[in-house]
């Protein structure tokens, strides 16, 4: 019994490994920011990993977002309102999300800052994204199939534990009776 619970506990600890960001390499790349001229009441910032926000952004402007090891590192886009000083949502952008360069129209709907991809294929860690889809974090297929297996496994397991402890505590009742 403790071997089987020690084993468990082995694989338990390695699934919850397995979910940590860890030290892999992250693709950095550019960024160009079309669609400024339309909104002209707002005044477009960005700020990279957490600095202080103090670029304006233009038409036409390049970010380069990092990519580098460990915490993805983000760059932020948001814009104020000349007229009534308020501010729209924020995009985040994450280094390792897509690799090469690709162009991004900034739209403001109801003070909600959008965003679409304007080339037709971009490059991403996880294969193409074809036809600018609007999607910041494509789905990983086997990512979602790895994780049914998983959850599988874990109720199997744990059906197989409780079974293995009604079995071992039937015995230790039939002892115990037998006894005394």
């Amino acid at each position: 019994m403790k071997y089987l619970l020690s084993c468990y506990l082995l694989l338990f600890t390695y699934c919850l490994h397995a979910d940590v960001p860890g030290n892999k390499p992250r693709s950095s790349y550019d960024l160009v920011v079309n669609g400024l001229q339309e909104n002209s009441d707002f005044i477009f910032y960005n700020q990279s990993n957490y600095e202080a926000p103090t670029n304006t952004l233009k038409n036409g402007d390049t970010l380069h977002v990092i990519g580098g090891f460990g915490r993805p590192q983000t760059t932020l886009i948001w814009a104020t309102n000349t007229k009534t000083n308020s501010n729209t949502d924020t995009l985040y952008f994450y280094g390792g999300e897509y690799k090469g360069i690709f162009t991004v129209d900034l739209n403001i709907i109801e003070n909600h800052l959008t965003y679409t991809f304007t080339n037709k294929n971009i490059s991403t860690e996880k294969g193409i994204i074809m036809n600018g889809s609007n999607s910041a974090n494509p789905i990983d297929e086997t990512s979602v199939k790895n994780k049914k297996i998983m959850y599988a496994i874990s109720s199997l397991s744990l059906l197989f534990l409780v079974a293995l402890a009604l079995i071992i505590w039937n015995k230790d009742k039939k002892k115990n009776t037998q006894t005394k």
